[in-house]
């Protein structure tokens, strides 16, 4: 895709997303570890199936979660970090990175 540079010209329209609901992605598959609503059939099924053959994967999802948000409240509280970059993939959830320097009441630059 090839943005406009021209300011008064619209930027070009994005091509459609292809998006195959009938397969698992990582993504949708941890939304739904973490309880979250955007995610599909596939997901949830190949969630399970994980669950099944690693019992342990929930607790180590809740960990990992738990880490990122202790992490990202000691860099935007105690280590003053305003800005904050989104580095992972998929869909946002009430535990991103974002709703956590929310939590911390720190101002973000955009």
């Amino acid at each position: 895709m090839t943005e406009s540079t021209n300011k008064d010209e619209a930027p070009s329209p994005r091509p459609p997303v292809d998006l195959d609901i009938t397969v698992a992605h990582p993504a949708r598959v941890y939304d739904y570890w973490l309880g979250g609503k955007d995610n599909f059939a596939a997901d949830r099924e190949a969630a399970e199936q994980a669950i099944e053959a690693n019992p342990m994967i929930l607790p180590g999802v809740r960990t990992n979660r738990a880490f990122l948000r202790r992490a990202v409240s000691y860099l935007a509280g105690e280590a003053g970090v305003v800005q904050t970059h989104r580095w992972r993939p998929g869909p946002g959830d009430l535990s991103s990175d974002q709703e956590i320097t929310g939590w911390c009441g720190v101002a973000r630059k955009s």
